[in-house]
């Protein structure tokens, strides 16, 4: 049998504040680095994105900008939220 989680005492004011606290848990050497590679990310989705409109590509093609569109987010949300 598994032990049961401890209950949570409080309201929710009180997690709010304590959830108020962030702090970074990487340098700003290292933020620097992931908004620079989403925004080189995103630069290549938009270029090739381009490049398939110009080409009159089969709207399938697009789809496979998905993956790098979502590693660029990922770099910049990293920067932004300091994870």
């Amino acid at each position: 049998m598994l032990p049961r989680a401890p209950a949570i005492v409080g309201s929710m004011e009180t997690a709010d504040a304590v959830g108020a606290v962030c702090v970074p848990n990487i340098s700003t050497r290292e933020r620097q680095k992931r908004l620079m590679a989403g925004g080189v990310q995103a630069a290549v989705v938009l270029v090739v994105l381009a490049v398939l409109l110009a080409m009159r590509a089969n709207r399938w093609w697009r789809l496979a900008l998905f993956p790098i569109f979502g590693g660029a987010a990922a770099g910049y949300f990293q920067w932004q939220d300091r994870t």
